[in-house]
């Protein structure tokens, strides 16, 4: 449940190995009782996110959603963004902070707060069906794309980001190692 009252009811209990697990976050800035923060002190969301990691499926991280992809360890040592107010804690995880809208490491994405993560969706249409398929829905959403997307070239040259373009140099405050 989302730091409003916004809650996210699934139709079903996870089987097998997803294409994507996308982890929203909210609600860690504040230490919100239903937000992130608490999923994460739940224990069960850090568990899922490591397995279906570790089987192969993408996981992206929401805006503080982030940090469940961090405290899960998945982001140490790789390129990772998240909400403002939360990247000194995100500084202090294994992960490498890129202050990018995106930030694509291969099979683990993040971005920054709340509308980066129309950014982010757009950029995983990209990624899995196309250029042609983003702009597509850019356009029926009447949202103008921020190319402020980080991808690491290491993962992209062995085949692991998909759809990969040039974009401009990202505001970085680490390089990935």
């Amino acid at each position: 449940m989302g730091r409003n009252g916004l809650a996210v009811r699934s139709d079903g209990v996870l089987i097998g190995v997803p294409n994507l697990l996308v982890v929203p976050g909210g609600g860690w800035v504040d230490g919100e009782p239903k937000g992130v923060r608490a999923q994460i002190a739940r224990g069960t969301l850090l568990d899922v996110i490591q397995r279906v990691h570790q089987r192969g499926s993408v996981v992206a991280g929401v805006c503080t959603g982030a940090m469940a992809l961090a405290t899960a360890g998945i982001l140490d040592r790789r390129p990772a963004t998240t909400h403002h107010l939360a990247l000194q804690d995100l500084r202090k995880t294994g992960a490498c902070v890129v202050t990018s809208r995106v930030v694509d490491a291969g099979d683990v994405v993040t971005c920054a707060g709340v509308t980066a993560s129309l950014d982010l969706s757009l950029w995983l249409v990209e990624r899995f069906w196309g250029l042609q398929a983003a702009e597509a829905v850019s356009r029926q959403l009447e949202y103008q794309r921020s190319p402020d997307v980080y991808v690491e070239m290491e993962r992209a040259k062995w085949g692991v980001v998909i759809g990969a373009r040039e974009h401009p140099e990202p505001r970085n405050e680490q390089h990935a190692i």
